[in-house]
């Protein structure tokens, strides 16, 4: 069983058709321009298949933003100071394209998933980059 945790940067909602092109440049770019500490993050853009067990004008999920591998979590300066970068660069993208990120962590091995920031017109703090890993 694998113990490979994710965290990811994924643009707060599923209604990206107007803004996805620029989002998935932006996120290019700053992977492309930075030299990073840790992993080199990967650019996620995954539209879900329609869910039926939702409303007929619900969107499907649409996954676009970023994923850095960190295995086996724990606090390191590197994860940190790439995960600094990160949210600097997606506040940058919100103020361009007015769309919020949500950060969270991902337990591969268990299927689970928890959202534990937001990044938009609010930097969050050291504490909260933290709480990621």
């Amino acid at each position: 069983m694998s113990n490979t945790h994710v965290i990811y940067a994924y643009v707060d909602g599923s209604d990206l058709e107007d803004v996805a092109e620029l989002l998935e440049a932006r996120l290019d770019a700053l992977v492309a321009a930075h030299r990073w500490a840790s992993q080199v993050p990967r650019v996620v853009n995954q539209r879900h298949p329609p869910d039926p067990s939702v409303g007929p004008d619900d969107l499907p999920d649409w996954d676009l933003g970023l994923n850095l591998d960190v295995g086996p979590l724990c606090v390191t300066r590197h994860v940190l100071q790439d995960l600094a970068t990160v949210v600097d660069a997606l506040q940058a993208v919100y103020f361009a394209t007015h769309r919020s990120f949500v950060l969270g962590v991902a337990d591969a091995s268990a299927g689970l998933t928890e959202d534990l920031i937001y990044v938009g017109p609010n930097v969050p703090g050291e504490k909260d980059l933290a709480r990621l890993v």
